[in-house]
């Protein structure tokens, strides 16, 4: 091992004060080996010098009936069915406060946002077990009401907080719903026609 001597009291400054030594058993250290194997570049390592070239352009993948579907695609004005419901839709309303409502046969009810150049998709309910039979907003858009003859349930959502405030499972199965307060009426009321 090499150790750093001390500089002897009254010595200067400089290298020449700090001294190495070798201790007794071990050998002085001589100069390098010149047999070592020098290191080799390997020719297939992915690094290569110089900027890089840009990637090449990923080949489109074309479908084997492209055409025929291009061709299939709906062309009509109304549908029946929208791409953004599973089931067919079986209800379409619009608030004052600037949103769309749509439910559909299999049970969903969507809100959707109008903003200045779109509409914009904002939250989904599985509010049915069944297709929904009745749906109706309230006069100030801020209430819906929702109804289904195969659960025989009606749900009210408050429609600015996206929310379901509550549900009420009837005895009768009902056809159609309606908000029948009027909108400064301090409680709501909702009417439902029922199948006799």
């Amino acid at each position: 091992s090499i150790a750093m001597g001390r500089s002897a009291p009254g010595a200067g400054d400089g290298a020449d004060a700090k001294r190495s030594h070798v201790s007794d058993d071990e050998e002085e250290a001589g100069p390098p080996p010149t047999n070592l194997p020098v290191p080799s570049v390997d020719d297939d390592s992915e690094e290569e010098a110089g900027p890089m070239l840009p990637p090449k352009p990923k080949k489109r993948k074309v479908l084997e009936h492209q055409t025929l579907y291009l061709n299939n695609l709906p062309s009509g004005s109304m549908y029946e069915k929208s791409f953004m419901h599973i089931g067919e839709v079986t209800h379409v309303r619009f608030t004052r406060t600037n949103f769309l409502i749509t439910a559909s046969n299999d049970g969903h009810v969507k809100f959707w946002k109008k903003k200045s150049k779109e509409v914009e998709f904002v939250k989904r309910f599985l509010a049915h077990q069944g297709p929904v039979s009745g749906l109706a907003v309230s006069d100030d858009g801020m209430w819906l009401a929702t109804a289904s003859a195969k659960d025989k349930v009606v749900n009210i959502f408050d429609i600015i907080n996206f929310d379901m405030v509550n549900r009420i499972q009837l005895t009768h199965t009902p056809t159609c719903i309606e908000w029948a307060h009027k909108s400064s009426a301090s409680k709501m009321a909702v009417a439902v026609g029922v199948q006799e």
